[in-house]
């Protein structure tokens, strides 16, 4: 379909000043203008589109002015429309057919009549409402006379300056002679009068000061008048009568129609009623009236069937779519029933006039109509004439604010999103500029006026409505309302704009500060807008990330790099001039630009909402669909706050060797639209393969290689403490990067477990080589060896270290026979005296609503023997509830007993106890397990007392 013309290419408009004339019709003025001559009136007929009820209403007319009575025609006949109708123009044209008969014998009426009904010598008279001047009288001649009624008028006009004299008393009286003085004046000559607008002489009557008799005077006249006509057989009076409650003189036009009604009773109705124009002669008359030319058949064909094949995508039912477009052509239908139906509601819009008026500027405006129709977007109210025509003459000025807010202002809802969804924002004002119940457009109606084979798709059009419904200050957003349609009254989104620009810049500058660290919250340390006395902290132990001020740095700062030196070179320390040594700890975001206003503005809008839903509108009380609506516009801001930080602040700077001078590597990165994901972006980017610099939080596992950079092997002697080791991964940029030391000692574990893959050797201070377990933590002050490295080390024989201050529990093998208990097991955070441990049990227990007898197990962890023999003191003799266990470095041999009862400890434990003051060893690891199948849990724990420190941990049965 690309090869579609559009209608500035298809079509050629008439000239402006052949067209602007008939845009406000006036029967007086157009017999010396746009009728005053042969070639005027010729060029009238040629933009006059002749509808059927025309061309029988003048067919008749001459038909009986050329007969008379023989031609069985009505004498009076009454043209019945709402203003804009056609009544007028159909007057006009009469007065130029009788006027210009030989224009009918040259075929010159553009279809309206032909050759056979041209009459020579009609005679004809002209009277307009609207020009009557019912107290000084309108100028019939240069010679002072003057007609304040109708009855002078028609005196003059029939007979002359005598008849006129002759009757001059009744004209200032407003009387008349009868019917039978003007049926004289009439006489035989074929005749056509021609009465329009008689509605406002009736109006000016009204309004008039002095002859009381005005309006009675025109009912007597009219009367008569019509009586006179009725009985010439070769003469013709029409009379225009807009409906009734479809103009501005409702009561002048029921007045008129009792008049007429009057005289079809006292004539036994011998008037007839005509509508010139009806609806679906609208697109022709408009196509005549603006167009000198369409253009081809073949391309209005075309364009018929391209929209067509459209309508039927929505539709696929609609057989008759080719048709209404091909009639409608160049116009859009849309347009065509926004005007008849919608703009027409209006009492003081007169349809073709008005349309006239606004599609004329349209076409002869700048805007390029780049589609094949004329849609109803097109009718754009940035036009002046056309807002004056659409808005301003039919009283919609109460509209402005929303057409400023929503439509054509500079920061309008509809310009932030875009060509479409502007021309939604204009279709949907013309549909909200009717009046009564059928103000407003459906969705459907607005994709339908807004598709068009360059933009076919619909989901596109109703994306943008969508924009406008939801965002749009002045749009109705009351659901029940059923179509979408501008208010004069803002809804509550006018009232979250006006508090949110109350909203202090300062208040917007604390919020977006709140956001950004909410945007950019994780495991690492964050420091909002460095700077070198208040720099990203120098931390062994924890990775901080930078939000770096966009005042300051952005990407586009000439001293970037300079400045983003001094702060990854330098600690905060010294007034910011000590060097940094834990270069492997700092990162850095960097802002794109320095332009906050659409973040901060999101934030007021974000505060606003919320602030109207918590404490209501202090004007009224928040309806259930105004409160839908700010809470939308409350999560939409939210997220549009934190969307807008997250495509600012992307390009993160970290370190890497030998990358340059700065010593940072920098990326763009892609941050997703969901919001607090900031962090987790430049965790997953840093530790991602193709990158490689961090080491990865789920399996960190690191090679012998990274290890050994790390500073192990070089230390064989030696060896490096665990603190050691994590200082050096956070000075060397050539080495892998940890969130923090909880992820390094998960590498350390992982470079601990035995096997093939065991990278390192640990020890503890007591000389224990700690073997990996699940969960297990590594003090500063134990020591790494790389494997291969280390010297000759005292190797447990049975479990690991069990150190109470870095012991946790093993987990007990899974058997399917006996499952592991679901309740939550206790553990004492740190060792305590015995009383203390025994009262943070129970209050466990009370929480959790168990007692003493759910206990499965309870293990007590201790570092002296006095401990254990005081423990297997209180224990029940011989008990098998309770076993003990100790185990310490003598010499470089490990020395344990384990599974002893209460009993075999009293027999043994004093020569453990020599063993290890011979030794040197000045601590144990101890532990104490009792089992819950009896009352020895209880018992024991309750008999616990402050001598000593211990840990606990207990587990619960099932059942």
């Amino acid at each position: 379909m690309t090869n579609l013309l559009s209608v500035r290419e298809a079509c050629t408009p008439r000239p402006p000043d052949q067209t602007s004339q008939h845009y406000a019709a006036n029967l007086h003025n157009a017999l010396t203008n746009e009728i005053g001559s042969p070639d005027a009136a010729a060029n009238f007929f040629a933009t006059t589109y002749p509808t059927q009820a025309m061309q029988e209403l003048t067919n008749g007319i001459f038909h009986r002015l050329e007969q008379g009575a023989a031609a069985n025609q009505s004498a009076i006949l009454r043209l019945n429309t709402m203003f804009g109708g056609g009544k007028t123009h159909t007057l006009i044209a009469l007065a130029a057919a009788a006027q210009y008969p030989e224009l009918m014998r040259r075929n010159q009426t553009g279809g309206l009549l032909p050759p056979e009904r041209a009459v020579n010598q009609v005679r004809l008279v002209c009277y307009t409402g609207e020009n009557a001047d019912l107290i000084a009288g309108a100028p019939l001649d240069d010679q002072g006379r003057r007609a304040k009624s109708l009855l002078g008028h028609l005196a003059y006009h029939l007979g002359g300056p005598a008849a006129y004299d002759r009757y001059r008393e009744h004209d200032n009286n407003f009387t008349d002679p009868g019917a039978a003085a003007l049926r004289d004046l009439i006489g035989n000559r074929p005749t056509l009068i021609l009465l329009d607008e008689m509605v406002q002489w009736a109006a000016k009557a009204a309004q008039t000061e002095g002859p009381a008799q005005a309006n009675n005077g025109l009912r007597i006249t009219l009367n008569a008048i019509a009586t006179a006509v009725d009985s010439s057989p070769r003469a013709v009076l029409v009379i225009t009568s807009p409906e009734p409650g479809h103009d501005a003189f409702a009561s002048e036009t029921l007045h008129l129609q009792g008049v007429m009604n009057e005289i079809d009773s006292v004539l036994s109705r011998t008037s007839r009623d005509y509508t010139p124009a009806a609806a679906a002669d609208f697109p022709a008359i408009l196509r005549q009236r603006l167009f000198q030319s369409i253009g081809s058949e073949d391309n209005r064909r075309a364009v018929a069937q391209a929209y067509a094949e459209l309508a039927r995508r929505e539709n696929p039912a609609d057989a008759a779519a080719e048709t209404r477009f091909y009639h409608a052509y160049p116009f859009h239908p849309e347009t065509i029933r926004i005007i008849t139906e919608y703009l027409a509601s209006n009492n003081n819009f007169q349809r073709v006039r008005g349309a006239l008026r606004a599609l004329a500027a349209l076409l002869h405006s700048d805007q390029p109509l780049p589609e094949p129709l004329i849609h109803p977007y097109h009718l754009d109210m940035t036009l002046s004439p056309i807002r004056e025509e659409l808005v301003n003459r039919i009283g919609h000025q109460a509209l402005d604010a929303a057409i400023a807010a929503d439509v054509t202002g500079p920061t309008a809802t509809a310009q932030r999103y875009g060509e479409t969804a502007r021309q939604a924002a204009n279709t949907i004002l013309l549909g909200s500029l009717a009046v009564g119940a059928n103000r407003g457009l459906a969705e459907n109606e607005i994709v339908k006026a807004l598709v068009s084979p360059a933009h076919p798709d619909a989901s596109v059009a109703r994306q943008a409505i969508a924009q406008i419904r939801d965002q749009a200050l002045y749009i109705d957003d009351d659901p029940t309302a059923g179509a979408l349609r501008f208010n004069q009254q803002a809804n509550v989104r006018r009232e979250v704009e006006q508090r949110a620009n109350a909203v202090t810049q300062n208040d917007r500058a604390d919020g977006l500060a709140k956001a950004i660290k909410e945007a950019f919250a994780g495991p690492l340390g964050l420091q909002l807008f460095p700077s070198r006395d208040n720099n990203v902290p120098d931390d062994p132990h924890q990775m901080h990330l930078g939000i770096v001020n966009p005042d300051h740095i952005t990407m586009q700062s000439p001293d970037r790099d300079q400045e983003l030196s001094l702060l990854y070179r330098h600690s905060s320390a010294n007034n910011g001039t000590a060097p940094r040594q834990y270069l492997n700890n700092a990162l850095f975001l960097v802002a794109a630009h320095n332009d906050l206003a659409d973040a901060k503005q999101h934030l007021a809008r974000h505060l606003a909402a919320s602030q109207l839903l918590e404490s209501d509108l202090p004007s009224r009380q928040l309806a259930d669909h105004q409160r839908n609506t700010l809470e939308t516009i409350r999560q939409n801001s939210h997220k549009a706050v934190y969307q807008s930080i997250q495509r600012n602040w992307v390009n993160l700077f970290y370190p890497q060797p030998q990358q340059n001078p700065l010593g940072l590597a920098q990326t763009r990165l892609q941050f997703p639209d969901q919001e607090g994901k900031g962090q987790q972006t430049v965790i997953e980017h840093l530790s991602a393969q193709t990158v490689g610099r961090m080491a990865h939080p789920d399996h960190p596992a690191l090679s012998p290689a990274a290890w050994g950079e790390a500073g192990l092997g070089h230390a064989a002697d030696q060896g490096l403490t665990v603190k050691e080791l994590r200082e050096n991964f956070a000075r060397g940029p050539n080495r892998p990067m940890f969130r923090n030391s909880a992820d390094f000692h998960k590498a350390l574990d992982a470079a601990n477990q035995e096997g093939l893959n065991q990278t390192v050797i640990i020890q503890n201070p007591h000389g224990l080589v700690i073997k990996s377990r699940s969960g297990v933590a590594y003090s500063d002050d134990m020591r790494v060896w790389l494997k291969g490295h280390e010297p000759a080390l005292a190797v447990p024989t049975t479990k690991p270290d069990p150190d109470p201050e870095f012991h946790e529990r093993d987990p007990d093998p899974y058997n399917p026979n006996h499952p592991p208990p679901s309740i939550p097991e206790f553990r004492s955070a740190r060792q305590n005296t015995g009383q203390v441990i025994v009262k943070e049990l129970t209050d466990h227990m009370a929480a959790a609503g168990l007692d003493w007898s759910r206990i499965a197990q309870a293990t007590l962890y201790g570092n002296t023997i006095a401990m254990l023999t005081a423990l297997a003191s209180k224990a029940p003799a011989g008990s098998d509830s309770v076993a003990i266990d100790c185990q310490f470095n003598a010499g470089g041999i490990v020395v344990n007993a384990l599974e002893q009862t209460p009993t075999q400890w009293q027999q043994c434990h004093r020569l453990l106890d020599q063993l290890r003051r011979m030794a040197g060893a000045d601590n144990v690891n101890a532990q104490v397990r009792i089992a819950g199948a009896d009352d020895a849990p209880r018992q024991l724990l309750a008999d616990l007392d402050n001598t000593h420190q211990v840990t606990l941990t207990v587990t619960f049965a099932n059942d």
